[in-house]
């Protein structure tokens, strides 16, 4: 006898990379399967280095607003991809900051989720190595099922 699970709500965490719009595409598929509401989340990652003080502030302005606009474009993307495919799909759509694993991790449990989606992109050397990656830490810490979505090789 197995056991049969009813997903309520589904987080697709995404990143833009092929990876994780193909885990957005079974994020989507599993939405529609239970009718159950589809989050997608992007996280914005803190600069890295931080811009220098006497960088001079409009530059710095100018920065952050294509930084803006890239996420604006990953989230804009994504939720045209679910539209197109299930159009009566209930989506709702977060930009947050922070540490990508630590905002994925608190936006599921902040919002209930049942099942958190993401892409498999490993970081691979010696980066890999030192950081680990977002699905592994996310994985670990969990409170609830995570489905890794492995995509094709990232150039």
């Amino acid at each position: 006898m197995g056991v049969w699970m009813k997903l309520k709500n589904i987080l697709a965490a995404i990143d833009g990379s092929e990876a994780s719009l193909m885990a957005l595409g079974y994020a989507t598929d599993l939405a529609k399967v239970f009718s159950c509401p589809l989050t997608i989340l992007t996280v914005q990652e803190p600069l890295i280095p931080t811009p220098p003080p006497t960088m001079p502030p409009a530059i710095v302005e100018s920065y952050m607003k294509e930084v803006t606009v890239f996420y604006d474009s990953i989230i804009e993307k994504a939720l045209n991809r679910v539209k197109e495919s299930y159009p009566r799909i209930e989506v709702k759509t977060m930009i947050v900051k922070g540490r990508a694993w630590e905002e994925i991790i608190k936006q599921s449990k902040r919002g209930g989720h049942d099942l958190i989606v993401i892409g498999s992109r490993g970081l691979g050397g010696i980066k890999g190595l030192f950081l680990g990656s977002v699905s592994k830490k996310v994985v670990e810490e969990a409170a609830c099922p995570v489905l890794i979505v492995k995509g094709g090789a990232e150039k």
